[in-house]
């Protein structure tokens, strides 16, 4: 690659996220016009932007960029960054990868080893939708283009060839899967989430996605704003504690000093349920858990499951390494396909000339004697035999290129265009 792919980035592994987010622009056009003056003023030939709500990486690819060192270019760029945003930014907050560690860093950010949460798939949908934008402002070319739907492929095989996104690793996804787990050959899916706090919300949308469930919602003040929000009934504590309606699976999370939900009230009012008690106290009475309907998990138990989901998930993270290294290796061969393009038409070009001329020598004054239909084998004979002699050179530039690099293709070239016409424009 030669020193002409880059990224520079910051996220919430390099410093504060406040500190990230000061990478911003009111606009998505902003975003463009600011693409379009840095490739003009600083000779880049392709640029993506990523931006994520913890991470903001600029991945280019500028071979014929000014004559100055990595460092330069990287605070040359941020500078620019910075005037255009109306901002200041640091440079000890940025990285700077460079070719093959950029192409094996995207790899990392896309199959989400690079992510707050290992696993998560966000992250590709991100990606698509940033390249599309990228593409329609003309910013994306054949180089990126390779990098990042290569980058998507091997995010793919991480996901199906390892285990990194199973087990669920956030209190929201582990509450949905059990209740799912719980109701899924039950007739009843209510399910009544007992708190109007931090902890009910922030799973509330993960519950929502899936509309399998009937939602009941229980506060001290009657929560009638998240049952309209999420499409639910609100009931008092008060109520609820006398005479509750029959549920399937309790999430409760409150301020309360102590339990409101003794053992003897499950067993009177709703002797089989699935109860996830995320309460520090506990809401829940632990001795409930004795009740052979009731499956009780207390936070501490849900985060035993989780911390143990995580280990689980980084044991994974070795197997994604050969993945990437594939994924590198097609890159710099897709990349040397698109070096070699030019060398490659020539060759076919010549070959094709010189096989016609070697048939218009053939059929001179002789094809009224042969007739169309002989003289039209001829000519399928000679275009066969075209493309099986066209071969052995493209193939043959393609291994000096790959084994020996861009100064063995040179003299390979130079050698054939002293002594043939084939690549004199290459070369002159």
């Amino acid at each position: 690659m030669n020193d002409a792919l880059h990224i520079i980035g910051t996220s919430f592994k390099r410093t504060e996220l406040e500190q990230v987010a000061k990478v911003q622009w009111a606009q998505p056009e902003d975003i463009s016009a600011f693409l379009t003056e840095v490739r003009a003023n600083l000779a880049i030939d392709e640029i993506f932007f990523l931006q994520t709500c913890n991470r903001r990486e600029f991945l280019i690819y500028a071979p014929n960029r000014f004559e100055i060192d990595d460092d330069a270019f990287c605070e040359a760029f941020l500078a620019a960054a910075a005037t255009s945003m109306g901002r200041r930014l640091s440079r000890g907050d940025f990285y700077h990868y460079r070719d093959a560690a950029a192409v094996k860093h995207l790899f990392r950010v896309a199959g989400s080893l690079d992510s707050m949460v290992l696993g998560e798939t966000e992250i590709t949908k991100q990606i698509k939708d940033q390249a599309r934008f990228a593409k329609k402002h003309g910013h994306l070319g054949s180089r990126l283009n390779i990098v990042i739907d290569m980058a998507l492929r091997v995010s793919k095989q991480v996901r199906h060839q390892t285990n990194i996104t199973k087990n669920v690793v956030s209190m929201g996804s582990l509450a949905h899967r059990k209740a799912r787990d719980y109701v899924a050959k039950k007739p009843g899916k209510r399910v009544v989430f007992v708190g109007a706090g931090h902890f009910i919300t922030s799973i509330l949308p993960t519950f929502v996605k899936s509309k399998d469930f009937e939602l009941v919602f229980v506060n001290r003040t009657l929560p009638t704003e998240l049952a309209e929000n999420y499409g639910g009934s609100a009931v008092a504590l008060s109520d609820f504690l006398e005479t509750p309606q029959p549920f399937d699976v309790m999430i409760t999370a409150t301020g309360a000093p102590h339990a409101l939900f003794s053992k003897a009230w499950f067993a009177r009012h709703n002797p089989n349920a699935l109860v996830l008690d995320a309460a520090l106290p506990r809401d829940v009475e632990e001795a409930a858990g004795e009740l052979a309907g009731v499956t009780y998990f207390d936070l501490a138990q849900m985060e035993e499951i989780l911390a143990a989901n995580r280990a689980a998930r980084q044991a994974e993270i070795p197997k994604a390494e050969p993945l990437f290294d594939e994924g590198l290796m097609k890159v710099n061969q897709s990349w040397l396909d698109l070096d070699l393009a030019d060398y490659n038409k020539a060759i076919s070009n010549h070959f094709r000339e010189t096989g016609q001329r070697a048939l218009q020598h053939l059929l001179k004054d002789k094809q009224n004697q042969l007739g169309d239909e002989l003289t039209a084998e001829l000519q399928a004979t000679i275009d066969v035999l075209v493309k099986k002699l066209t071969n052995i050179p493209i193939l043959g530039l393609k291994g000096v290129a790959k084994e020996l690099g861009p100064e063995a293709v040179d003299a390979y070239t130079r050698q054939i265009a002293e002594k043939s016409p084939l690549f004199k424009s290459q070369v002159s």
